[in-house]
């Protein structure tokens, strides 16, 4: 094994997906919770579906997360995976 991804929400899940886009197949994603999906979910209130997400955690109005969103954003383009 040569990645070993920590999480299956959105970000764990991403990295899986370019790796095998990119024919990599050498990695293992491990998830402590019993389903994939990190903070992004759905569940079941009174007999209807309701979707939980990460989106509330991240205050846009916040320069500090835009700039955190910007250097993430830039990994991504500038990584060859």
């Amino acid at each position: 094994m040569k990645y070993l991804i920590l999480g299956a929400g959105p970000a764990g899940l991403t990295v899986a997906n370019k790796l095998k886009e990119s024919g990599i197949t050498d990695f293992v994603v491990l998830e402590r919770e019993e389903t994939a999906g990190g903070l992004c979910r759905s569940v079941e209130v009174d007999g209807s579906p309701f979707d939980i997400g990460g989106g509330h955690f991240l205050d846009v109005r916040r320069p500090a997360v835009n700039d955190f969103l910007y250097f993430i954003n830039q990994i991504f383009l500038s990584s060859k995976i």
